[in-house]
Parts: C-alpha cells; structure tokens; sequence
C-alpha cells in the first residue's frame, strides 16, 4: 500500500515539475555553461543532510520523494514524507589575471528555494497527494552544508489515507 502510494505521488509530482525549468551541467562540463531541464523526480530515501553520491542514479537537478515513517490501523494511514530536492549552479567563471575564476553566488540557493516554495505551494494548493490528505503544515528546510555545485533542501510534511484492509487473519489477532 505504502510503495502503491508513493509511486503515484511520484507519478503526480512529476507531471506537475514537467512544467518547471532549472538548470543542467553543460553537456561539457563548463562550469560556465548550462542547460535549461525539468527536474526528474524519484522515489527513494535521501536522509535528511545527506547528498547524492557520484554512483548514484538519481542526478541533480532532481526530487527524491520518500517515507520518514508510517503508522496504520484498520481505520486510517498517516505517512510523514520528506521531499527532497537538488538543483546544479556552479556560481560565474571569471578570467583574472591569465587564470580562470569560479566566483560562487546564490543564484542555486535562489533556485532550490524557488523550487521547494512551486511544491510547497502546489501540495498546500492541492490540500492532497495521490488522493491522501494533507495534515498539518509542509515545512521548508535547507541543508546546512552545501556541496558544490549543487544545492539541497527539503519539504517535510504528514499525509492520511486510509486503514491497512481488515484480513482473513483477523479474528485470529
């Protein structure tokens, strides 16, 4: 029910985000140089803090989204989900002196809160995600460190659905 669940949020992010651009590397590597995308969403576990490793199939920019936890009766769901998302800015190369310059600005900060504030708004809008009710508030966090040239943060937030199905075991219980 819970992997059921995701996957179909993950479906309707995802068809929500095709609507948004950010930035990709340059397909050369220039730090200099980008490309305009739509951020992939994935349906995974990024824990709060931690980065993507290099081996990773999932590359910024992107939302990862996952279960913190769930708890269930027969009577209702409530699943804590964490929104986690990565968005690439290298900062502006400058030539100074014969040697080329990396000056890091905010711009990827600028962009990871555009992003994360688009979703925050849209599940606020929606007041649900894959038919599960929103519960309580969609909390905007960053990462305290930022590994460049990407930029991370998260949306933390309570959906309810409904109870696990009564089973042929449970008069047994």
């Amino acid at each position: 029910m819970l992997s059921e669940f995701l996957r179909e949020a993950g479906h309707q992010l995802g068809a929500y985000l095709a609507q948004k651009q950010v930035q990709l590397p340059a397909p050369d590597g220039t730090l200099g140089g980008y490309r305009l995308g739509v951020p992939q969403v994935y349906v995974g576990w990024l824990p709060p803090g931690m980065v993507l490793g290099e081996q990773s199939r999932a590359a910024p920019p992107c939302v990862i989204l996952g279960a913190a936890q769930a708890s269930a009766d027969n009577r209702e769901s409530r699943v804590q989900l964490t929104l986690t998302a990565a968005v690439y800015d290298p900062g502006h190369q400058l030539w100074q002196e014969g040697t080329l310059q990396t000056k890091l600005g905010f711009e990827g900060y600028q962009a990871l809160l555009t992003l994360l504030e688009a979703l925050q708004a849209y599940l606020l809008g929606q007041g649900a995600l894959a038919g599960w009710e929103l519960s309580g508030p969609v909390t905007l966090c960053t990462n305290e460190e930022q590994p460049w040239p990407y930029w991370y943060g998260r949306l933390e937030f309570a959906v309810e659905g409904p109870g696990l199905p009564l089973t042929r075991f449970a008069d047994l219980m």
